[in-house]
């Protein structure tokens, strides 16, 4: 989708979305079944994130320097969830609950905002780049493939694709099982 609509516009609607149903969950989310609802448009919206980002990544830059721009990426989504997990208590504390989730929806929106006035989906059509910076990167990108429809049946029966799906699922299984079972270990073992 963020290659055929372009990526700009794809992970800008989803901020927009996934910062508005934060927004929504700290104004209307006492009651479990929509603060549930609101975080499942979340998750929806945030899996625009990385077909976007891989597309203007592509696109944007050079070869190269593809591994070296992709672990900043993961490295800042990283530092990101540090972060919240550091501020959130604070927050709470202080502000209540709902501090965290107009705090995300606020850092969306300001996001949104810079990224519509910065970014263009192709480098070729940004106002401001140089023509040399355009070369550069023009010249460092393989040939993209036509697009074609997705052979799923050939993914979903793919073993390589089912290992790493299964190490994504051991993986954050057992991340949210620490995060849920941390708070009641460090009350246990420090008041």
């Amino acid at each position: 989708l963020a290659a055929r609509v372009g990526a700009k516009r794809v992970l800008s609607i989803a901020v927009i979305i996934w910062s508005f149903a934060c927004a929504l969950s700290a104004i209307i989310g006492e009651n479990m079944h929509v603060l549930f609802t609101l975080r499942v448009i979340v998750g929806m919206a945030e899996a625009c994130t990385y077909p976007s980002m891989v597309d203007l990544l592509s696109v944007w830059i050079p070869y190269a320097e593809r591994g070296r721009c992709w672990a900043f990426v993961t490295t800042g989504e990283a530092l990101g969830t540090v972060l919240m997990l550091l501020g959130g208590p604070f927050l709470i504390k202080n502000y209540g609950w709902r501090s965290v989730f107009w705090s995300s929806a606020i850092c969306g929106f300001c996001w949104s905002v810079v990224f519509i006035a910065l970014a263009t989906s192709d480098p070729a059509h940004h106002p401001r780049i140089s023509v040399a910076e355009l070369a550069y990167i023009q010249e460092s990108r393989p040939p993209r493939a036509p697009y074609s429809t997705t052979p799923w049946l050939s993914i979903l029966t793919n073993r390589p694709f089912l290992c790493t799906v299964m190490t994504h699922i051991c993986y954050n299984w057992t991340f949210y099982i620490g995060l849920s079972w941390i708070d009641k270990f460090l009350k246990s073992s420090f008041h």
